[in-house]
C-alpha cells in the first residue's frame, strides 16, 4: 500500500512540478511581452514628441523667415520711435534664434558650398560663365556645382536634416 501511495505521490510531485515550470515560463514570456511592449511604447511616444517638436519649430522657422525678409526691406528711420521699434523687432528675431539654436536647430551653411542634394534643393542652376560682374568685365572664378545664391536658408535639428536649403547653383550647360 505504501507504495503504491508513495508512487502515486511521486506522479504528483512530478506533474506538479512540470506545471509550475510551465507556469514560470508563460510567466517569464508574458513578462519580455510586457517589457517589449513598454519599450515599443516608449519608443513610439519618443517618435510622436519628435514629429511634434519639429512640426511647431518648423512654424516658427516660418516666423524668422518672415523677419528675415522684412530686414531686407527695412526703410531708412528718421525719427527715434522708428529706430527702436525696430531695434525691438531684431531683439524678437535674436531671442527666437537663440531659442532654436538651444533645442537644438542649426542654420545650415550654403552660400559657396559644393551642391549636396542631401542638405541643398537647387531650385535654379545658371552658368559659371554668366557670373561676373560686367562692370568690371571680369569672368567669375566659381566652379560647377557650387551654391551662388541662397534663396531659402536650411536648417538641422540634432544633426538631422530639417528643411533643405533652397539654392541657386552653378552649373555648366
Amino acid at each position: 500500500m505504501k507504495s503504491k501511495e508513495l508512487k502515486r505521490l511521486r506522479q504528483a510531485l512530478k506533474e506538479v512540478k512540470e506545471e509550475a515550470a510551465q507556469n514560470l515560463a508563460g510567466w517569464q514570456r508574458e513578462r519580455a511581452d510586457f517589457q517589449n511592449y513598454k519599450k515599443k511604447e516608449e519608443e513610439r511616444k519618443a517618435e510622436f514628441f519628435r514629429i511634434a517638436k519639429e512640426d511647431l519649430i518648423l512654424k516658427v522657422l516660418k516666423i524668422v523667415d518672415l523677419l528675415e525678409e522684412a530686414f531686407q526691406h527695412l526703410p531708412d528711420f528718421s525719427d527715434q520711435p522708428s529706430k527702436d521699434w525696430a531695434k525691438g523687432i531684431n531683439h524678437i528675431y535674436n531671442e527666437l534664434k537663440k531659442m532654436l539654436e538651444e533645442e537644438g536647430v542649426l542654420e545650415i551653411k550654403a552660400l559657396g558650398k559644393r551642391f549636396d542634394p542631401q542638405i541643398h534643393e537647387a531650385v535654379k542652376r545658371v552658368n559659371p560663365a554668366l557670373l561676373h560682374s560686367k562692370k568690371r568685365g571680369a569672368k567669375s572664378e566659381k566652379k560647377s556645382e557650387i551654391v551662388v545664391k541662397e534663396v531659402k536658408k536650411g536648417y538641422t535639428l540634432n544633426g538631422r536634416l530639417l528643411r533643405p536649403a533652397k539654392v541657386v547653383v552653378s552649373s555648366k550647360g
